[in-house]
């Protein structure tokens, strides 16, 4: 894959397959949570919703395994009351109430396996969405993981205030829900900040791009030392 392919890429599996020896299993773990809110009409069972919370909240080291074991077992029921249904009268397609019940679980799927969990995200997921839709999760992709084209343009010095800091984890934790997206508003204000103190270059670019932001938003998580 060349850069100019990366840019133009709405193949979110084939992406983060060529950045999965350098991609943390919280991005990825990100990335499936973003994808579960790009769908989140659709998760009709408050216990599906709870695992994409959860799943957020474990890759940011916020809870620990038994909480994110806990939810995946809570997530399977309605997986499982639904295929019964179907079963029961001989559905034998896979529906939408199911598709959506399967990928809900995925947020909370052992780390080990999280990049077979993109694949089966991605796919269940654009299958509950409109083919419009379907470049969103290549925006996701490089919300998350950047350009691994560029070195990373991040070197710690005067630009990463306590403004600045303050403001990143302001940006972080403000979202427009149920969607997900990180406040645009918090967002323009961090990127002036981070102007105002220095900082130039692909942050600024990107901070400043019309796409939205989620959490794992690659410069949001250079300025709170996270990966």
């Amino acid at each position: 894959m060349t850069e100019q392919e990366w840019l133009e890429c709405e193949d979110p599996k084939r992406m983060l397959r060529f950045v999965q020896s350098t991609t943390s299993d919280r991005q990825l773990r990100l990335f499936i949570c973003a994808c579960c809110r790009l769908i989140w009409s659709q998760l009709r069972d408050e216990r599906s919703k709870e695992s994409v919370e959860v799943g957020e909240r474990y890759a940011d080291g916020l809870i620990d395994t038994k909480a994110r074991e806990e939810a995946l077992n809570a997530a399977g029921r309605p997986m499982t009351t639904i295929q019964r249904y179907n079963r029961k009268h001989h559905r034998y397609l896979m529906t939408r109430g199911l598709r959506a019940a399967i990928v809900a679980r995925l947020p909370c799927w052992l780390g080990e396996r999280l990049i077979g969990c993109v694949d089966v995200c991605v796919d269940e997921a654009l299958a509950l969405m409109a083919p419009a839709d379907a470049p969103r999760f290549g925006v996701l992709v490089r919300d998350i993981v950047g350009n691994p084209f560029r070195p990373s343009p991040f070197r710690e010095g005067s630009w990463l205030t306590p403004t600045v800091t303050s403001l990143a984890v302001g940006a972080y934790e403000e979202r427009i829900l149920p969607s997900g997206e990180l406040d645009p508003a918090r967002i323009a204000v961090l990127s002036d900040a981070l102007e105002e103190a220095g900082c130039m270059g692909d942050i600024l670019d990107h901070l400043r791009s019309p796409t939205p932001h989620t959490r794992g938003c690659w410069p949001l998580d250079l300025c709170l030392g996270l990966q």
